[in-house]
This record gives structure tokens, sequence and C-alpha cells, in this order.
């Protein structure tokens, strides 16, 4: 695997010619379909003001010379299709990678979204619900399993 940043992380506002520049890039073969309930939660959060700063990469491959968008389709995409009053005040932590290979592109793809690293339902749950008073002296991990269990949509406030 090889690959290093050449630019950035730098931060910059976010415009509509940004997004459809980021939008239109190439991308790796066998890169992700838009997926449209991924889209259309972007643009809920957007509206919500709700959304944090997003982080977009690119990779420059040696081995063909093209800049592939390596992590921001759906997040441009949205920026696109919401009013501009929405994104006004946002901006984009934007990476430029160089690849050796085609195949160093993909690893480098591959490390961003990744399952592993993405925050369980059990510790959202335990996350907010440490946050109420009425879960005080509960273990975090026991607050999990029991949100966990199906009992997330009880009423907390209740108790």
């Amino acid at each position: 695997m090889s690959w290093k940043v050449i630019e950035g992380p730098k931060t910059m506002k976010v415009t509509k010619s940004l997004a459809k520049q980021f939008s239109e890039m190439p991308h790796i073969k066998g890169d992700r379909p838009l997926r449209l309930k991924r889209l259309a939660h972007h643009k809920q959060m957007i509206g919500e003001n709700k959304f944090r700063n997003p982080e977009w990469a690119t990779a420059v491959c040696a081995e063909d010379g093209v800049e592939y968008r390596i992590n921001g389709r759906h997040t441009s995409q949205a920026f696109l299709e919401v009013p501009q009053q929405q994104i006004q005040d946002m901006k984009v932590i934007l990476t430029k990678y160089k690849c050796e290979t085609l195949e160093d592109v993909a690893e480098l793809w591959a490390t961003f979204d990744s399952k592993a690293t993405v925050r369980s339902a059990r510790e959202i749950y335990s996350t907010f619900a440490g946050t109420l008073d009425a879960f005080e002296g509960i273990a975090p991990s026991d607050i999990g399993h029991i949100a966990a269990g199906g009992r997330a949509a009880v009423n907390v406030s209740a108790l």
C-alpha cells in the first residue's frame, strides 16, 4: 500500500461550484452507486442544521494520471440539491493524496466509512442515555444492552 498526503487537510467554504466539481469527479471503478436513502438523510440533516463539516478526499494515481474522488460523493451531491442558504456557512475538510497504483487508490478508498469504525447503535443509545439523570449509576454497557434489546423506544423522560 502506498499513498501519501500531498495537499491538506484544509478547510474550504462549501459552494455550489465546488460541490458540482467534486460530485462530477472521476471515481474508482467499483465505487458504490449513489444511494438515494443516504442522500435524503444528508439533505435532511443539512436542512435541520445538524450536519457537521464533511471530509472530502481525492487521490492522484501515478499509474494512470487520473485524480479520483475518494470520499464525498453523497455529501457533494446533497449540497447541490439543497437551497444555497442552507449551505452558506458550511465548510468541507479536503485532503488530496498521491497513490502509486490503482490498487493503492482502492485501498485508500476502503479506509473511508469503514464499518469497522462506525459507532454501533448500542454505543449511540448509551451516550444519549448517559445525558439523563434517570440512568445515573447504570453502566453504559448495561444501558446499551437494554436499548439494543428493543427497549430503545421507551420514553425515558417519563422515568
